[in-house]
């Protein structure tokens, strides 16, 4: 990002924070922090999904147990082979 720009958005935070009285980089650290979490347990089902693969059983149980989509776990099967 240019600094030009960051600086801008930096001010404008700040500019908001002042009329909000609410500081809204915390608001923007929280939403981070659970797309980050959402990620995290998303990869720990994809690597449960693809262990069962590898053991061989059948993507109906997968889907089940995992909650995985068929399309998601036909890429997972795609990348073992």
């Amino acid at each position: 990002m240019p600094d030009d720009l960051e600086e801008e958005i930096a001010l404008k935070i700040e500019e908001i924070e002042e009329e909000k009285k609410m500081p809204l980089t915390l608001a923007i650290e929280r939403i981070a922090k659970e797309k980050g979490k959402y990620e995290g347990v998303k990869e720990g089902v994809e690597r449960v999904a693809h262990k069962m693969i590898v053991k061989g059983i059948d993507s109906d149980t997968i889907k089940e147990v995992t909650g995985l989509s068929d399309k998601e776990i036909k890429k997972l099967e795609t990348h073992i082979k």
